[in-house]
């Protein structure tokens, strides 16, 4: 399952963002994941979950994003989202000459909690 080691990763990512920004913890965590990186939604927030015990993430949502993978055409230089692993540009119809993304694994955004949030939790 290499949605834990991703996800542990994730975790810390945002662990450090966290302390950097003085949080004292973290409500959300939104990731952008490219299709490449085969990863199972319902495995990764498991995933996530586990790695996120103990931590500044331990009671944090994940929300999950998902990156086409995308290609370059070696016709008219149009970049283009590849469908269903097709590489052919929907423009001139020539193949993908490079493919472009897909394989990100990215923060997107973090929603923390600061300890100012924590002293009046009616303006939270």
């Amino acid at each position: 399952m290499h949605e834990l080691s991703l996800a542990r990763h994730l975790v810390e990512i945002a662990g450090d963002e966290a302390r950097r920004a003085g949080a004292a913890r973290v409500r959300r965590v939104r990731c952008r994941i490219g299709l490449l990186r085969q990863v199972d939604d319902l495995l990764m927030r498991e995933a996530f979950g586990l790695a996120a015990r103990r931590t500044l993430c331990e009671t944090a949502e994940l929300e999950i994003e998902h990156a086409p993978l995308r290609g370059r055409c070696g016709g008219c230089g149009r970049v283009f989202a590849m469908v269903d692993w097709h590489a052919t540009c929907p423009v001139c119809h020539t193949e993908a000459e490079r493919l472009l993304g897909g394989d990100e694994l990215d923060l997107v955004q973090l929603e923390v909690e600061t300890p100012d949030d924590q002293d009046h939790p009616d303006c939270a």
